[in-house]
């Protein structure tokens, strides 16, 4: 785990051959930004969002994003050299984890 605090804040990650794990531990709303790629200047990816579940395939591949709050489209995009991202974000009340896992889609 890597742990970071700020005042009441409390922040841990860990990085496993599973994914990502996140955990956000605070007093009333947390917030974690979750960047969707969406474009890479020629083709775009797949996005959908269903409650506490953001997947994200491109090429084969697919981004999922789990947390035990719920997930919501911020309505932002921002880009880099890479391409265009959709923002969405991670809500939850005093406690908020967050999975971020990267599998190969099956044919």
């Amino acid at each position: 785990w890597a742990q970071w605090r700020l005042g009441s804040l409390d922040w841990r990650c860990r990085l496993t051959e599973e994914g990502l794990f996140s955990e956000l531990k605070g007093c009333g709303e947390l917030a974690m930004k979750l960047p969707a790629f969406a474009f890479d200047g020629e083709k775009s990816t797949k996005i959908s969002l269903s409650g506490n579940v953001l997947r994200v395939s491109y090429q084969g591949w697919t981004c999922v994003y789990e947390t035990n709050g719920r997930i919501f489209d911020v309505g932002q995009v921002c880009c880099n050299r890479n391409g265009r991202y959709r923002v969405f974000e991670a809500r939850g009340k005093d406690a908020l984890e967050v999975r971020v896992t990267i599998k190969k889609e099956r044919r």
